[in-house]
């Protein structure tokens, strides 16, 4: 699908595709859709993801700038987003820190953003260059947040 809602007046587009979805209860109305999606921003928007996907309908899980605000508002899908190519300047990784978000999502799935990059780009800080990096795999928090929304659904059943 595409979205191509201007954001502050300007241009912007996002293409994204459907990777897989699962029932899911502890979405804000409950009795929800978590879907994954791959995202490809054409466009290079202030928080464009995130805003593109509010304005279709299904934010992105644990946004709480552009997600859920109103429990009364009506649940369609959150949605776990691989923001496909992000352009970027500087590239940093905490291994600490993922180790430490690793056990929250586990805890309370909603304790994070779940928006990553599955490829950046940015120039090296010396050279200049375009360098481009790739993560083969889904991140193991979104493979844990997938499983346990499906075993919580099919408990429930």
């Amino acid at each position: 699908g595409v979205c191509s809602e201007p954001i502050s007046g300007k241009k912007a587009l996002t293409k994204y595709r459907i990777v897989k979805h699962c029932r899911s209860l502890q979405t804000p109305q409950q009795d929800c859709w978590v879907t994954v999606v791959d995202l490809f921003p054409i466009t290079g928007r202030r928080h464009q993801l995130r805003r593109h996907m509010k304005a279709l309908g299904h934010p992105i899980w644990g946004d709480r700038r552009y997600g859920y605000n109103d429990a009364k508002q009506k649940c369609q899908e959150e949605v776990l987003a691989n923001d496909i190519h992000q352009e970027s300047t500087t590239a940093s990784t905490d291994i600490e820190h993922h180790k430490n978000m690793k056990l929250a999502v586990r805890k309370k799935p909603f304790s994070r953003l779940c928006l990553w990059a599955v490829e950046i780009s940015f120039p090296h800080p010396i050279t200049g260059e375009k360098m481009t990096v790739c993560q083969e795999n889904e991140p193991e928090w979104l493979l844990n947040v997938v499983r346990d929304q499906e075993q919580l659904w099919a408990e429930s059943r």
